[in-house]
């Protein structure tokens, strides 16, 4: 080719990468925040500056700013100079570092220090959607998300908050729920949960978002008590808790090889970071962004493809009990190699190799075995690797069976990028795991455990564990438990956890259970002595500033039963996500450490409810029993009985930073006890310099019996709490609720 010509050809490919670029977004990767002193660095993200989040090589969390490309700038004029630039121009930093900079990288509120030592970093602008994920991205386009029912309380806690003179005014109750909802439509993710959406966009109805939720949960267990309904009905709840949608057409089953091999291991690695850090991993930024850009395609492909194999599973159960007996000779080597006991039939399966076991003692190795019936006998299943297929299916007839996962992503009920079940129909059994992702989880697929009678028991335990007994990361993980006094045992992420686009649920039907996930792996966030994360029970988990969560729920339907959970959980929403604790009937035990017992933090969703009984409610720190924090809503719910509600600080109906929390107790003769809170909001410092709004708080005591209250408010009156601080208004403990009728 002549020179000239290479020249022009050279020439051509420059001005399309140019106009490719000129449809880029220009990015930063920095969040920035004004103060008295100027503006300040709050977040230092993934991107140009390689930020952890916290700090970077350069910039710094608390780094006061001096000037940006030669012009001095506020949160918004730094946004807007950024927005005129194009990906490949360069910025220049001057900024300037306090001398306890290091000590200061944890604060709540960044302040910069004026007299700090001037430095200066220059970086090149990239494209934002490189460094994005889901978040902020729209809906996809076959959302549906319908709107938020009307609750059971709103109407009443409108009134009074109208008669008190609280709903007017720019920085009124009212402004407050159009600025949260607000929020939340600003940053609509491509996988947002239609529960969420609506949580968030009527606040005070959280009460009758969860109820949908409820009532759909109760209808699945009653359908999946009959074994043959098990499949339908899972696909039916599944589609509607994560996309809001009933079952389509039942198209025929097709395979996630392919996106499994080609995602599999990214999928692994952001979930199994994910268990440690609110973020993406800094060091693999871009690989996990990957992952999170293509989930929306992904995980519709998933769900719709385990619906599919939902709908069809009892023609698969009909397929395995019916087996001819006897074990091809063909196939001989393979059955010894994954079982030691008697085998009645074994053949295949487009998805592997399928036996039937006999009367005894037999041990399964899971990860070489698509499809088990066992007749009877105390079995023991073991996952030493992942099953690597796309439908795995174990029904266990009969016997104090065990089920242990040894390897991560494995185990009893684990769907990655495909179905997973076991249905286990009598027996005492165990299921017992010590690594990451085990026991009815999903992960761009669909993990479940069904355990029909007995007294069973899960754990979940050590510092390599974390993410068991229903979980679901862009797909769902249900563990379904129909009866028995039961024992569920964890340590973080347990228990009913939803992740993006996911639904996690654990459902006990009958009997006095216990739920224990509070150490001793997995110290305090906050460093508190003896105090330990949990992030369970209830946990709607989102990935911060990149994607959000998903519905994370515990339903337990009778019995007497005891919670007790370190920081995070028991109906906890974290980022643009929903956690639910529901149980229905009973004297029932709550304790939890922080943020426990309907709250949440940052953008999400908590709720706590209890239909009956006598119970106690405990909490050692901050932000418990309808207590929000940071754009959040938090409730706790409960209908009836002589409850005693203990705790510390922001709690029981209080909310901070621009949040909504309330307590609604239906009946009976209770008690309150905690130094402040009852209907009073903390500070807003968060967001009042952008949008000029108090919180608002609420606890609504009905039934007229006589209460005490630790903080003197009155049986048989509505009391106005908070007042203005004109001098500091963000420190204002405005606006609060307490009605006693």
């Amino acid at each position: 080719m002549p020179l000239r010509a290479r020249l022009a050809r050279v020439k051509l490919l420059l001005s399309l990468l140019l106009a490719l670029g000129a449809d880029k977004t220009p990015f930063a990767g920095l969040s920035l925040r004004n103060s008295p002193d100027g503006c300040v660095v709050s977040h230092v993200n993934p991107g140009p500056f390689g930020g952890d989040g916290t700090k970077s090589s350069s910039l710094w969390r608390g780094d006061l700013i001096v000037s940006v490309n030669g012009q001095h700038v506020s949160s918004q004029t730094f946004a807007e100079l950024v927005g005129k630039l194009k990906p490949g121009d360069e910025l220049v930093v001057v900024y300037r570092r306090g001398k306890d900079a290091e000590a200061h990288l944890g604060d709540a509120v960044p302040s910069g220090d004026p007299q700090g030592e001037e430095r200066t970093v220059k970086v090149v602008l990239e494209a934002k959607e490189d460094w994005m994920g889901t978040i902020g991205r729209a809906l996809r386009a076959d959302a549906v998300i319908a709107e938020a029912p009307e609750g059971e309380f709103e109407k009443r806690i409108l009134a009074a908050a109208d008669k008190l003179e609280l709903r007017k005014g720019k920085d009124g109750l009212d402004a407050l729920l159009g600025y949260v909802r607000a929020t939340q439509d600003h940053v609509l993710d491509a996988n947002s949960s239609p529960l969420v959406v609506q949580a968030l966009r009527r606040p005070l109805s959280l009460d009758a978002t969860e109820a949908t939720l409820a009532a759909a949960v109760q209808r699945f267990a009653r359908a999946a008590a009959t074994p043959g309904k098990l499949g339908p009905a899972t696909q039916e709840l599944v589609l509607w808790a994560i996309d809001g949608r009933a079952p389509g057409a039942n198209a025929a089953p097709t395979s996630l090889a392919a996106d499994r091999a080609a995602w599999r291991d990214r999928a692994r690695a952001v979930v199994a970071h994910h268990r440690d850090d609110v973020s993406i991993d800094p060091a693999n930024a871009m690989l996990a962004l990957s992952l999170v850009s293509a989930s929306p395609a992904l995980a519709s492909r998933a769900l719709a493809e385990t619906g599919a194999r939902l709908a069809r599973l009892a023609e698969d159960e009909k397929e395995l009990t019916n087996a001819p007996p006897g074990v091809p000779d063909a196939l001989r080597e393979r059955v010894a190699a994954a079982v030691q006991g008697q085998v009645i039939a074994a053949f295949e399966c487009p998805d592997g190799l399928c036996v039937v076991g006999g009367n005894g003692k037999n041990t399964y190795e899971m990860s070489k075995l698509a499809r088990v019936c066992d007749v009877g006998g105390d079995d023991h299943y073991t996952w030493s690797a992942p099953f690597d297929g796309d439908e795995q299916l174990v029904i266990d007839l009969y016997g104090n069976d065990t089920y242990e996962s040894k390897a991560d992503f494995a185990g009893p009920g684990v769907g990655v990028f495909g179905l997973s079940i076991v249905d286990d129909r009598a027996g005492d059994d165990t299921y017992t795991s010590t690594r990451r992702f085990s026991e009815a989880c999903g992960l761009f697929g669909v993990g479940m455990i069904v355990d029909r009678k007995g007294k069973d028991r899960y754990v979940n335990t050590s510092a390599d564990a974390g993410f068991a007994q229903g979980v679901g990361y862009w797909g769902a993980g249900i563990l379904l438990d129909l009866a028995g006094d039961d024992s569920y045992v964890g340590e973080k992420l347990v228990q009913g956890v939803g992740g993006p686009r996911g639904f996690g649920l654990l459902c006990d039907v009958a009997g006095n259970d216990e739920y224990h996930a509070n150490g001793p792996s997995f110290g305090s966030v906050y460093g508190t002595a003896g105090a330990f994360v949990g992030m369970s029970q209830g946990m709607g988990y989102g990935i911060r500033a990149d994607a959000a969560g998903g519905v994370g729920a515990l339903f337990d339907l009778a019995g007497d039963d005891k919670y007790d959970v370190g920081e995070f959980g028991q109906g906890c929403g974290y980022f643009f996500a929903l956690g639910v604790l529901h149980d229905v009937a009973g004297d029932d035990v709550y304790t939890s450490q922080r943020y426990g017992q309907g709250t949440g933090a940052h953008q999400a969703a908590g709720i706590l409810v209890d239909g009956a009984g006598n119970d106690h409610y405990s909490c050692k720190q901050v932000a418990f029993q309808g207590g929000a924090w940071d754009q959040t809503i938090a409730w706790l719910l409960d209908r009836g009985g002589d409850d005693v509600y203990t705790g510390f600080g922001l709690g029981q109906g209080a909310a901070a930073e621009q949040a909504i929390g309330v307590l609604v107790d239906c009946a009976g003769k209770d008690k309150y006890d905690s130094p402040q809170a009852q209907g009073e909001s903390g500070g807003n410092d968060y967001h009042y310099s952008e949008c000029g709004l108090f919180s608002f708080s609420v606890l609504l005591d009905l039934g007229g019996a006589k209460d005490e209250y630790s903080t003197g408010r009155l049986n048989g009156a509505t009391t106005k709490t908070g007042a203005r601080n004109d001098a500091k208004p963000e420190a204002s403990n405005l606006y609060g609720i307490c009605i006693d009728d």
